[in-house]
């Protein structure tokens, strides 16, 4: 009776593992998933932010208004 009781209690481990386990598993790969969007998603951020600093609108106004009057005295 001892061993069938034995028996019984290991089986239910491996079933507990066979639902825990993957539960764990997915939890912690879902947890890298995010971290590393949230990495792609700072590191975007950051190179717009950077392209943004380095953004002179008045040359590029300068730039184009002058390009039209070349344009238009070639013409």
């Amino acid at each position: 009776m001892n061993e069938k009781k034995s028996v019984q209690v290991q089986a239910s481990f491996t079933i507990e593992a066979a639902f825990i386990v993957p539960l764990a598993l997915f939890t912690m790969v879902g947890g890298i998933q995010i971290g590393y969007d949230l990495f792609q998603q700072a590191k975007q951020a950051s190179v717009i932010s950077e392209e943004l600093n380095e953004l002179d609108p008045v040359h590029m106004v300068r730039k184009n208004t002058l390009l039209h009057e070349y344009v238009e005295e070639h013409q």
